[in-house]
């Protein structure tokens, strides 16, 4: 589903980037229509946002994220909750 589970955005300048946009690829590699049911985040300085339709196999489509590098102080190490019918995964980012 998908390759990459850690997204590693190194030092970010807080005053330079108000909003960061990420778009995270999945593909189907399964026999079934690959539908995502949840994602939650473990912060709100992440807005997610990903298509409702089902994916077929073999096909690609991007869950988009928002970061709002304001809202973090220090450290940033969050994570994202994807909960589909093929597996649930953990991101770290």
């Amino acid at each position: 589903m998908i390759k990459n589970k850690e997204i590693n955005l190194g030092e970010i300048n807080q005053e330079k980037y108000r909003n960061i946009l990420i778009d995270i690829p999945y593909t189907n590699s399964g026999k079934k229509e690959l539908v995502i049911f949840k994602v939650d985040v473990s912060c709100n300085c992440i807005s997610i946002s990903y298509p409702q339709n089902p994916l077929r196999r073999g096909k690609v489509e991007y869950i988009k994220m928002s970061i709002n590098p304001a809202k973090v102080k220090g450290y940033f190490h969050k994570n994202i909750f994807i909960k589909s019918n093929a597996e649930c995964l953990r991101l770290y980012v």
